[in-house]
């Protein structure tokens, strides 16, 4: 997967959207279109095509953009010529802790099914001692099948007491730019002015 490009950006700029006005100055309001989920963030955000797909012949003066409401922020650079795009960063929190006691020793009991016929002998070995079968091969009941095969009978560890203390704060953290992933469709009203 590939960065986006500069070619990867189509400016949509009707006729109409462009403004002469009696000074040397152009107006332009064209939508910019860019992102499939099939290219990634770029180092210094999107690259933007020539000033001419803005309608614009020498120089770019200022670029505006109306902000969607993605959850995204989008600013132009203009020393990248790009488009950058940020997003929340989160934060941090802080101050809090919990103070419990632990949680009580407990024991398990272990179930032994009467009245099967036995293939193998099972004992106890004294100088283990040995939970232990005749046979040389292992055999391991499955704590789920306890109640009709015998093994450990499941108990509760019960549940930890305490309390929490302090005061919690969320302490803000400045925008992250967006990081080497996969930028979605996105289109832009933006505004731009130049010669």
């Amino acid at each position: 997967m590939g960065d986006l490009v500069a070619n990867d950006v189509s400016v949509v700029l009707p006729s109409a959207a462009v403004l002469y006005p009696p000074i040397p100055l152009i107006i332009a309001a064209p939508d910019l279109h860019f992102g499939d989920g099939s290219k990634t963030y770029p180092t210094h955000g999107i690259p933007l095509p020539p000033i001419s797909a803005f309608g614009l012949k020498k120089a770019l003066g200022r670029f505006f953009i109306e902000q969607p409401a993605n959850g995204y922020l989008y600013v132009f650079d203009p020393d990248y010529y790009t488009i950058r795009i940020f997003q929340g960063n989160g934060g941090t929190i802080s101050g809090a802790t919990f103070v419990g006691d632990a949680l009580a020793t407990h024991v398990h009991d272990l179930r032994v099914i009467g009245g099967v016929t036995a293939d193998e002998a099972l004992g106890v070995l004294a100088s283990g001692p040995t939970l232990g079968k005749l046979a040389a091969t292992n055999r391991v009941i499955a704590g789920a099948d306890q109640a009709t095969k015998g093994g450990v009978v499941p108990v509760s560890a019960g549940t930890p007491a305490g309390t929490i203390t302090g005061t919690v704060t969320i302490v803000a953290g400045p925008l992250g730019e967006l990081g080497h992933v996969a930028v979605a469709a996105v289109v832009l009203r933006v505004m731009v002015f130049g010669e």
